[in-house]
């Protein structure tokens, strides 16, 4: 359940984009429990590029392997967007090279599948607190 927001405390908007459907909606049902948060999630890179065309995001969080836009080539466009928004990456893909394309874009977290929610949301929340401040 949603708690309601106060004057000081706005509402905070979270993007999921994860090819794989089953995993993108589990991660939207466990972030939708951080205070304040609304949580899209979508399936793919250009999903995701029309959805920030339309409204901005707090924070990103994307896989890498999706067809069409990976995720790192996703990450670059957010952030022409958005430059100041934290980009979590959750990939199974992480060897060096695409760890070294994410420092490049001063992504907030790396974290590899499979990431506990506990460690999502941890990860989440310490993104959002430090865009907020």
């Amino acid at each position: 359940m949603n708690q309601p927001t106060t004057n000081n405390m706005r509402t905070q908007r979270i993007l999921i984009v994860d090819d794989e459907t089953i995993l993108a909606w589990v991660m939207q049902m466990g972030l939708e429990k951080l205070p304040n948060c609304k949580v899209l999630a979508v399936y793919s890179g250009e999903q995701a590029l029309q959805c920030a065309k339309q409204q901005s995001f707090d924070l990103l969080i994307t896989d890498y392997c999706m067809p069409g836009i990976n995720g790192i080539t996703l990450a670059a466009q957010f952030r022409r967007l958005y430059p100041e928004t934290p980009i979590i990456m959750v990939t199974a893909n992480g060897n060096s090279d695409v760890r070294k394309q994410a420092a490049n874009l001063s992504f907030h977290a790396f974290l590899d599948k499979p990431v506990t929610m506990a460690e999502l949301r941890r990860v989440a929340s310490v993104a959002l607190q430090k865009n907020n401040s």
